[in-house]
C-alpha cells in the first residue's frame, strides 16, 4: 500500500457553534445527512456541537486529501462512523465515493482529536 493522498483540518468549535445559531437548518442539511446528526445528537437535544465539528474537520480533510481540484464535492456525501474497534472510518457516498475509485483509493484512515475549543482531523488515503 502507498498514500495517494493526505489531508489535515482544524475547525474552531465556536465557529460550527456560529454556522449552527446563524444558518442551523441550511448548514446543517446541506453538509450532513439525516444518520450523521442522529450519532451526533446528545440526549435528542440536537447535534453535539463538538460531533458537528469533528465531522465538518474530517469532511474538510478527505476533500484536501482527495486534492484541491476536487474541492467542490458535497460535504453530505462524506459520513464518519464508528467502526468495529471503536475507532472512525469513512462512508463514501456518490460523487466522493465516484472521485476517491477514480484516484484508486482502496482504504482510508482518519483520526480527530481536540485542543481546547479545536477539532483537529487527519485523513490518510491509500491504494
Amino acid at each position: 500500500m502507498s498514500v495517494l493522498g493526505l489531508g489535515i483540518d482544524a475547525v474552531e468549535i465556536d465557529r460550527i457553534v456560529e454556522l449552527m445559531g446563524a444558518h442551523s437548518g441550511r448548514f446543517l442539511a446541506r453538509c450532513f445527512r439525516s444518520n450523521d446528526l442522529a450519532r451526533q445528537a446528545v440526549d435528542n437535544t440536537g447535534p453535539d456541537e463538538t460531533s458537528v465539528a469533528s465531522s465538518w474537520a474530517v469532511k474538510e480533510a478527505l476533500l484536501k486529501a482527495l486534492g484541491t481540484r476536487l474541492r467542490r464535492l458535497p460535504y453530505r456525501d462524506v459520513e464518519l462512523v464508528a467502526d468495529e474497534q471503536g475507532g472512525m472510518k469513512l462512508i463514501l457516498h456518490r460523487e466522493v465515493r465516484e472521485a476517491a475509485r477514480g484516484a484508486g483509493v482502496q482504504r482510508s484512515r482518519v483520526d480527530v482529536c481536540r485542543a481546547g475549543r479545536t477539532v483537529i482531523a487527519v485523513v490518510i488515503l491509500e491504494d
